[in-house]
């Protein structure tokens, strides 16, 4: 009993502690951003460069964009066809995993391990 409240002890002190520190954080960086936020915000001659890659990542993708809208037909039905089976495939893993799955215990031994093709597999025929 004397462990559990020493460990309930180190955990409060230890959140007050995490909370103390999150908020001087908070209002170490407002007391930056508060005096030098001007300075900090004006362009810099020397990072035009990296202003110029900003610029071209938000065009590149302001223009490639592709809505679902846009996409053909038939493609739509693919990638709705391929969503739907592969929720149905999770569910099946998860209902009768019995039937998809056999059993492999660790103390086995290695050397009886069938990983498929026969009815105590570790991948039975419904689970490939």
């Amino acid at each position: 009993s004397l462990w559990k409240s020493l460990g309930d002890l180190m955990f409060i002190i230890t959140s007050v502690e995490t909370v103390i520190l999150w908020g001087l954080m908070g209002w170490a960086i407002q007391d930056v951003i508060s005096k030098q936020g001007e300075r900090l915000s004006t362009p810099v001659a020397r990072y035009v460069d990296l202003e110029w890659l900003d610029h071209r990542e938000a065009e590149l993708g302001r223009c490639t964009k592709c809505r679902w809208g846009e996409v053909p037909l038939l493609l739509r039905g693919c990638f709705a066809a391929a969503g739907i089976a592969s929720a149905l495939v999770g569910h099946l893993f998860y209902w009768v995993s019995d039937r998809c799955f056999g059993r492999f215990n660790i103390t086995d031994d290695i050397r009886t391990l069938s990983c498929y093709g026969s009815e105590d597999a570790l991948v039975k025929e419904v689970g490939a």
